[in-house]
């Protein structure tokens, strides 16, 4: 499994020496996201054990009135106290994971040697200290995502295979399908997302150089030709960018529209089975909101698995930086300064900027 998680996000799998420095505060997260997503299954069971109560009329069991009103209370009071912990546990962990990757990207861009500096625009490192970084950091505010939902689904799924286990292993075949919708447009994601931060970077560096250099621009008459340039960016830009909405936004009517098919099979195949009498009214509806519910979970895996295709690009891009050969520090044929007495004489002097010679042999 995790061999698969790191194949397919190469990038991002880098970062679990940022987790183990928050060993305590990760396992807080995933505590609070465990009992948060045990809070619907619960509410589906209660539902179903009130309404089978009172399929029976004068016969029900008028002791349920008593504990199910107080647990209610109790649970989501406990739902609400977890979700709050949750969120800021999870939010301010990002926070500081990327707070460290921005220092760490700022002194490898003071640390790069001139040659590699002298290739880059200042637009694109900014844009990485920027949009890089903030991709990065919604992908690890939802990571924790990926570790609760599942847990939802599976609670979800328990209930209805407490129902009816028929029923819930013939809803399961349609997991093939969702998972194949999930790996299509992720990939679609990332390959545009990768593309979308290339084009931000130059619309930064153009920008950037086009601000810096204005005396020059407006000497020489520059202005029409520069914004002819940020338009050609600006448009391939926004082609990408609706490629990506238009990816991004058809997987959800999918995975909903598989899920209305699937409702309307279950609710032909329950109506039948409690007509009947193989499944209780109470089983009915639990069953139904049960597989219902169950639909939100998948809803939400496949958000954060684009949000994570689009963390994995950014986290390419920082990686690419962070890994290049920085400039030797050690300096020699310098010595120390004296007293300075008379003159300062040149003899034989050279000079290189990055791997050009300004000056050679100069005396």
């Amino acid at each position: 499994m995790l061999s698969k998680v790191k194949r397919e996000f190469p990038a991002l799998s880098r970062l679990a020496k940022c987790f183990s420095q928050y060993k305590l505060r990760v396992a807080a997260v995933l505590g609070l996201g465990l009992v948060v997503s045990s809070i619907q299954p619960l509410s589906v069971k209660i539902t179903e054990r009130l309404i089978s109560e009172l399929q029976k009329g004068t016969d029900i069991d008028t002791s349920l009135f008593n504990w199910i009103p107080s647990t209610l209370i109790l649970i989501f009071l406990v739902s609400g106290l977890s979700k709050y912990f949750y969120n800021t546990l999870r939010r301010t962990l990002a926070e500081q994971i990327i707070s460290g990757y921005r220092e760490e990207l700022f002194r490898k861009y003071l640390a790069l040697p001139l040659s590699t500096l002298d290739k880059k625009r200042t637009g694109e490192m900014l844009s990485g200290l920027q949009n890089d970084l903030a991709q990065m950091h919604v992908g690890i505010e939802t990571f924790s995502v990926v570790l609760k939902e599942p847990f939802t689904f599976l609670g979800l799924m328990g209930v209805a295979f407490y129902c009816d286990w028929r029923l819930t292993l013939a809803t399961l075949t349609v997991a093939p399908i969702v998972a194949l919708l999930f790996s299509k447009t992720g990939s679609a994601v990332k390959r545009y997302s990768a593309r979308n931060m290339e084009n931000f970077s130059d619309l930064m560096a153009l920008t950037q150089e086009s601000l810096v250099g204005a005396r020059v621009v407006k000497a020489f008459g520059l202005e029409s030709i520069l914004i002819k340039r940020f338009q050609e960016i600006q448009s391939r830009f926004l082609k990408t960018v609706f490629k990506s909405i238009r990816v991004q936004e058809l997987a959800t009517p999918l995975v909903e529209f598989v899920g209305a098919l699937l409702m309307a099979g279950i609710v032909t195949y329950a109506g039948f089975a409690t007509a009947h009498g193989n499944m209780t009214s109470g089983k009915l509806v639990a069953f139904i909101i049960a597989i219902g519910l169950a639909q939100m979970p998948i809803k939400e895996l496949n958000n954060t698995y684009l949000k994570l295709k689009n963390a994995e690009a950014g986290a390419e891009r920082l990686y690419r930086v962070l890994d290049e050969n920085e400039a030797s520090q050690i300096r020699t044929g310098l010595s120390p300064f004296g007293t300075f007495s008379n003159s300062i004489t040149f003899e034989n002097v050279s000079l290189s900027y990055g791997t050009k010679n300004v000056l050679h042999q100069i005396s």
